[in-house]
């Protein structure tokens, strides 16, 4: 509950700031600057997150970062209420800063409270939580601007970061989990320890390589995806369209892989990753707007169920001193491949028709399957057998 509420917050925040910026403004380039804004600090904040997951008790991790992403929508409001694009884009990258903290906390934290056994179905509920606040978010944001102000967004967005605190300051971690997060501090002084382990673990170093590639291939087809479902005639409401189709579908893949699975691995993973292409394929091909959106759905539904075996396979295969850093490494690999997909995304639209960009996006999340088989996808490795490298 606490990170579906918080979710919702950021979501509130991008939505309303982005209706607030345009409706000052009139101008997609300072659009586009928010939206740098936003996407470029987390790089940074994923390795900061990390090493700090790996220190300090994470669930105490949790209640501060809702508490600075509350002061940053502080600021964010004085901006909004002095009319002031400076304070505001300061603020929000405060709040990106230090979102992926959150994020690398809880998905760090999940062990210490759930059984192994029930991790998939964990990090299922976790993911559709996420997606329905995104949704929710968004809409709620939406509605704040037609009938109100940005500030009166902004504020609902206080009350969220205020609640999913308080939340998050009632989980008890078991006093083991405790007790090892004490110990962590004074243990592991380096970042390169963490990713010796990452590296010498074959699942942990396909999941890092692989995912990665995945969010470049998405982001690229996230761009194109405008031209695209336009050039097939579902006019400006299309991408709309697409995008909910594709949480629809992310939403039934979390939910199916989390009632169906107790125990996910890279094999997973590669056979999610590779059968995504499938739909990919499909929607560069698609000669009609309902084949390109039941395209979207298909893609969302295989995608999701990679994102809970992602999050499972770090938190199996991790060292629990070690557990922080590696989801802060994915998380920032994933980001810096997010941005350069957005960055690159002009360029490859210039290759042709959209059907080319997609293309390409494919052949991406094909090599991305054959990185998360692995050289030897059916060996085994022992959890936590390279701890001793540090």
């Amino acid at each position: 509950m606490g990170r579906s509420i918080s979710v919702l917050g950021d979501w509130l925040l991008v939505a309303g700031l982005v209706g607030w910026v345009y409706g000052r403004t009139g101008s997609t380039g300072q659009v586009a600057l928010l939206m740098i804004v936003r996407l470029l600090p987390p790089v940074a904040g994923g390795a900061v997150a990390g090493s700090l997951a790996d220190r300090l008790p994470r669930q105490r991790l949790l209640v501060a970062a809702e508490l600075i992403c509350a002061v940053a929508v502080s600021g964010a409001l004085v901006g909004v209420l002095r009319g002031s694009e400076l304070i505001v884009y300061a603020s929000v990258a405060l709040c990106a800063f230090v979102a992926p903290l959150g994020a690398v906390s809880m998905n760090a934290l999940v062990p210490d409270l759930v059984p192994e056994d029930r991790r998939p179905t964990g990090n299922a509920l976790l993911q559709l939580g996420q997606e329905l606040a995104m949704a929710s978010g968004a809409l709620a944001a939406g509605i704040t601007l037609s009938s109100g102000t940005a500030a009166a967004a902004l504020v609902l967005d206080l009350a969220t970061y205020a609640i999913a605190a308080l939340l998050f300051a009632r989980i008890r971690v078991p006093a083991a989990a405790v007790a090892a997060a004490t110990g962590r501090s004074g243990v592991l002084p380096g970042r390169w320890p963490a990713v010796r382990h990452i590296l010498q673990n074959p699942s942990l170093r396909a999941v890092a390589l692989a995912f990665p590639l995945v969010t470049l291939a998405t982001g690229l087809t996230n761009a194109t995806l405008p031209r695209h479902l336009t050039d097939l005639g579902l006019g400006a409401g299309g991408y709309g369209y697409g995008l909910a189709t594709l949480a629809l579908g992310s939403a039934v893949g979390e939910l199916g892989i989390g009632a169906a699975a107790a125990r996910l691995g890279t094999r997973t993973l590669a056979v999610a990753t590779g059968l995504s292409c499938i739909p990919f394929a499909a929607l560069a091909f698609a000669s009609t707007g309902s084949a390109a959106i039941a395209s979207l759905g298909v893609i969302g539904l295989v995608q999701g169920a990679s994102e809970v075996a992602l999050l499972t396979v770090v938190q199996q295969e991790a060292a629990p001193e070690f557990r922080g850093r590696a989801f802060g490494l994915v998380s920032t690999l994933i980001r810096t491949t997010m941005v350069s997909a957005v960055a690159a995304a002009p360029l490859v639209n210039r290759l042709g028709p959209p059907r080319n960009a997609i293309l390409i996006t494919t052949a991406i999340t094909a090599v991305a399957a054959v990185v998360a088989a692995g050289p030897r996808p059916w060996a085994r490795v022992p959890r936590f057998a390279v701890r001793s490298a540090a």
